[in-house]
């Protein structure tokens, strides 16, 4: 396969980086072969990844599907506890503020410049913020209940790359969002863009390895525990009357 065609090209690039230190290099390829999910196959290393589908308020489905693989950053939150593993090193730490504060901070050194239309997102902070976040913006609320399944309230990934796909188009866009301050020179940043980008091209032209289908092994129902509730009936009554109450307030 021929090099692919980058833009901006190193001349715009160099002009570019004098307004940031965050500069998307795209390169565009034809999609007519290959889906969304089929390519986050090829591109997942088994780790954090997104696949995020788009939506116009005038479509049923959405017209952009993006996806991201191998992180350069994970920020993981439970309650005030912070964890970063960025680039195989992890810290650790307690915070007095909101854990979304704690984000800002890391994203705050990224200036991003606009280089040419690239039409929907492209780079930055993705993941989820759980249920039990609500207590950060809403302080009143009681303690939440006892955690039984250990899972995180916030996970946000950064990737270096993104790939696009333009359903109405048949195409998609291989975006490598170049860090300038980490290169010796603006020369290597761009080479480091164009080898970004020719790996995900390598990878994308790779045959799928579908996995067998796995069968479920039927359930027997004298195996299950036999269903019981956490509240008494007249505490869920109180607590829908109560919730009622909430919503005639404006909460």
């Amino acid at each position: 396969m021929s090099a692919p065609h980058l833009q901006p090209d190193p001349d715009s690039f160099r002009a570019l980086a004098r307004k940031g230190n965050l500069v998307p290099v795209v390169a565009e390829l034809t999609a007519d072969y290959e889906t969304p999910l089929s390519a986050f196959q090829k591109l997942h290393d088994g780790r954090c990844g997104f696949l995020l589908e788009s939506a116009e308020l005038t479509q049923h489905s959405g017209r952009y599907s993006l996806l991201g693989s191998s992180p350069r950053m994970i920020f993981t939150a439970r309650g005030r506890e912070i964890e970063i593993e960025e680039r195989g090193r992890t810290r650790a730490f307690t915070t007095d503020s909101d854990p979304l504060d704690e984000l800002k901070k890391l994203m705050r050194p990224y200036r991003p410049v606009e280089s040419h239309p690239i039409p929907v997102f492209h780079g930055g902070a993705v993941g989820y913020l759980a249920y039990d976040m609500v207590r950060f913006f809403e302080p009143t609320l009681a303690p939440p209940p006892k955690d039984d399944l250990g899972l995180p309230d916030m996970v946000f990934m950064i990737t270096d790359t993104v790939v696009i796909f333009d359903h109405r188009t048949r195409r998609m866009m291989l975006v490598a969002n170049v860090h300038t301050d980490e290169h010796e020179n603006l020369d290597a940043a761009y080479d480091w863009a164009r080898a970004q980008i020719s790996l995900l091209i390598q990878k994308l032209s790779q045959p799928l390895a579908v996995k067998p289908l796995q069968t479920i092994a039927p359930i027997s129902n004298d195996s299950l525990p036999p269903p019981a509730g956490n509240t008494t009936r007249e505490e869920y009554e109180g607590m829908v009357v109560k919730m009622k109450e909430y919503i005639r307030a404006g909460d």
